[in-house]
């Protein structure tokens, strides 16, 4: 790898953040904030006896076909919590606007045909 691609690959903490929370806002569905523990695999290493490495956290989430994973840093782990729990919040809210507005639309729905029915029934009266 040239030095050319070493500095393009690595990010700065506040480009890191950035993504991090621009994923973790803009994601169509909300992604899962999963922490997960490693094995390196090399044979002389503490996690071959079963002390893994980590814990690591990443942020899931599905394009179409494809499941996509960014890793989250861990000072950036509460911001990003944070992000995710208020986009759970307001989804949670509008599902209660759309029950509710539903609920509305079917009362009136119901008090409209009453209406119909009573005016029929005055009109066919002799």
């Amino acid at each position: 790898m040239t030095a050319a691609a070493v500095t393009k690959r690595s990010l700065t903490e506040d480009d890191a953040t950035r993504i991090v929370t621009e994923v973790a806002k803009t994601c169509p569905k909300i992604p899962a904030l999963i922490t997960q523990h490693t094995r390196c695999g090399k044979p002389q290493c503490r996690c071959a006896a079963g002390h893994l490495h980590g814990p690591y956290h990443y942020l899931r989430w599905r394009e179409g076909r494809f499941h996509r994973r960014r890793y989250v840093r861990l000072l950036d782990v509460p911001v990003v919590q944070a992000i995710l729990e208020q986009r759970r919040t307001d989804r949670d809210e509008a599902r209660q606007d759309e029950q509710r507005a539903l609920q509305t639309w079917r009362q009136l729905t119901r008090i409209a045909q009453d209406a119909e029915a009573r005016i029929r029934h005055h009109q066919e009266e002799p």
